[in-house]
């Protein structure tokens, strides 16, 4: 597979660490942030085409027309735009925007595309539909998205709720999105941030001083959003972590 990326830039090798990217960035070198997005670029590519390998492989075995086929990501990666580097910290589009792909088997509707906010919590409800199940006392944050999907109606209010809690990184964010605005609140600074997503794609311009009735408004949805959270929620258990796991945490940014 042909690469993207050069085998080095500046003083990049590839293979440092995010810890060690992290400190050697933050001067944004030009050419040394591109190098290291262009090594995202290419674990895309290699990611592209092992999901292409896997559909092959179904329609060798003759199974691709009868298997439901969803791709998806939990996170993107921010590369500096908002003076960070990874994940885990922040809650802009480029790390909560993410590729949610269905093909439903039997569906002759053709391909669409989808503009409507919605999140990944409609996920779980929408694949027990597609396959039939409907398991007793069920609960879902979100509804499925099954009706947006076939073109018979839109899903809920058209607005996606995230967040970040991460006691390592200080982060500890809550944000919800209309498909116009979107804003991010800061649970220990309590800083509101406001941005309109059609204007300001790359959210630059924070708008919350001009549009106080909008950040009202949408306070009030986030509030609701999280008082709605608990409903259902099961006690997760807690389990020590092995030297090996704690290792690939650390390499990953997670924990110091």
């Amino acid at each position: 597979m042909v690469g993207y990326a050069a085998p080095s830039a500046g003083r990049l090798k590839g293979g440092e660490s995010i810890h060690a990217l992290r400190s050697m960035l933050k001067e944004g070198i030009p050419e040394e942030i591109t190098f290291v997005e262009d090594v995202y670029d290419e674990e895309v590519r290699y990611t592209d085409a092992e999901i292409g390998r896997l559909l092959g492989t179904l329609k060798e075995l003759d199974l691709y027309h009868a298997t439901l086929v969803v791709v998806v990501s939990d996170h993107g990666e921010e590369f500096l735009s908002h003076g960070w580097l990874g994940h885990a910290r922040t809650l802009y589009d480029e790390l909560v925007r993410v590729p949610l792909i269905l093909r439903i088997p039997g569906h002759r509707g053709g391909a669409r595309v989808v503009e409507t906010p919605v999140s990944l919590a409609s996920l779980t409800p929408t694949i027990l539909e597609l396959v039939g199940l409907d398991p007793p006392g069920a609960r879902f944050q979100a509804s499925s998205l099954v009706p947006l999907l076939t073109g018979e109606a839109s899903p809920g209010d058209g607005i996606a709720y995230s967040e970040v809690d991460l006691n390592v990184l200080a982060a500890h964010k809550r944000a919800i999105a209309t498909k116009q605005f979107k804003l991010i609140r800061d649970n220990v600074s309590g800083e509101i941030e406001l941005y309109d997503l059609t204007r300001d794609p790359h959210e630059q311009q924070n708008l919350a001083d001009r549009l106080p009735d909008i950040v009202e408004s949408l306070l009030r949805e986030l509030e609701r959003r999280i008082a709605l959270a608990p409903q259902g929620l099961v006690t997760p258990g807690e389990r020590s972590f092995s030297e090996e796991e704690l290792m690939g945490l650390r390499s990953l940014g997670y924990i110091e």
